[in-house]
């Protein structure tokens, strides 16, 4: 409509344009909001020409007679133009020359057999945007969105009130509404399967196997959901159960014992089964992953109690080695001690005992000599010997 009034030329005004604004969207007399709720004007706004526009940033007015189509057209003034066309400068001549070529050649190939015109804003943008979705089409984007933590540009401070204001303005806030309406979780079906088989520990390998060769994914799918909806239902049904139970394992101990999650109860129509994957909503995607975070820390305990049970028996073999080695070497000691004192208590015995036997054979014989030296040898080699 604004392109529409710029070709009136001088019949097209801003207020003209105005009155189409309010015929096209709120065309009833007491309307002052439009269907879609993004166009509204009251009685006295539609008589100073004043519109508002709901954008994601909130409510704009605008003020049609503030020039419009002027700016729309974005045309060079004749006083701009001959400022060009004769300046002394021939590079600020080649430059506008050659804008003014390439300007005429778009023109004349867009519109063939008719005159050259120039392009409004408006027509400038929709070429515009019209490029930019041909290049997202054509190409993989991946976006970037920067939220300002603060308005003081400190570091370490993080404003709650205005990082919402940005989330909820940048349509953040909207879109992950809209998509937890509908199934935001999707994963094939092998990678499901794979993710949310540990849930199910106890579950033999016959009734539900470990592995996809040789089985249908999608069936497989199908009977892990069921097994996990029944097992949930009955385990909300009997409650916490203790720790002390006589005859449970270890394993199971150590589950009972850790924080519980929520109860894997929620409705089978919460995961629908595709050809190729599977589709589910926030609350069951939650329980599910709430379950599997509760097995890995159950397993992780499990994996660390043997750890460190083994790192202590290990620990304690050490010790009680080195603790017999200890004894080993103090008994030795002792030991050879206890030798040697017995050694020299006997050797002194034994030898007054020799000299007592020979002084009184000396005293016998008559106190022959050579008699003493043989005996004395013999006490000596007797010495040596023992």
């Amino acid at each position: 409509m604004l392109d529409d009034e710029c070709r009136l030329g001088a019949r097209g005004n801003d207020r003209n344009w105005a009155d189409r604004l309010y015929t096209q969207f709120i065309p009833n007399k007491d309307q002052i909001e439009s269907e879609n709720t993004r166009f509204s004007a009251t009685a006295i706004e539609k008589g100073r020409a004043i519109f508002t526009v709901r954008h994601f940033a909130g409510p704009v007015k605008y003020t049609a007679t503030t020039g419009f189509l002027e700016k729309n057209k974005d045309e060079i003034p004749v006083t701009a133009q001959n400022l060009f066309e004769t300046s002394v400068n021939w590079l600020m001549k080649d430059i506008y020359s050659i804008q003014k070529q390439e300007t005429e050649d778009k023109a004349s190939t867009r519109n063939a057999g008719k005159p050259a015109k120039s392009k409004t804003v408006s027509q400038q943008f929709k070429d515009q945007l019209t490029q930019l979705m041909d290049k997202i089409e054509a190409t993989e984007p991946h976006y970037i969105r920067c939220l300002k933590p603060n308005d003081a540009a400190k570091p370490n401070l993080m404003t709650r009130r205005r990082l919402t204001e940005q989330l909820r303005y940048g349509g953040v806030l909207e879109a992950v509404r809209v998509a937890r309406m509908g199934f935001p979780v999707r994963m094939s079906h092998s990678l499901f399967f794979q993710t949310y088989r540990v849930l199910l520990p106890s579950v033999p390998s016959d009734k539900l196997p470990f592995s996809l060769e040789g089985h249908d994914p999608q069936r497989l799918c199908v009977m892990l959901v069921e097994i996990l909806l029944e097992k949930g239902k009955k385990d909300h049904n009997e409650g916490l159960k203790s720790s002390q139970e006589f005859g449970i394992s270890r394993s199971e101990k150590i589950r009972r014992m850790q924080r519980q999650p929520i109860p894997m109860v929620f409705p089978r129509t919460e995961v629908q089964l595709g050809k190729t994957k599977v589709f589910m909503r926030k609350p069951a995607h939650d329980a599910l992953e709430a379950h599997k975070v509760f097995h890995q820390t159950a397993a992780a305990t499990i994996l660390q109690a043997w750890i460190r049970g083994l790192q202590k028996r290990v620990q304690y073999l050490i010790l009680c080695e080195a603790a017999l080695t200890a004894q080993r070497f103090y008994r030795g000691c002792k030991g050879r001690e206890r030798c040697v004192f017995v050694n020299f208590v006997v050797s002194d015995t034994f030898s007054l005992e020799i000299e007592t036997s020979i002084l009184y054979l000396f005293v016998t014989d008559g106190g022959d000599s050579e008699r003493l030296l043989q005996l004395i040898s013999s006490q000596r080699i007797c010495e040596c010997s023992w």
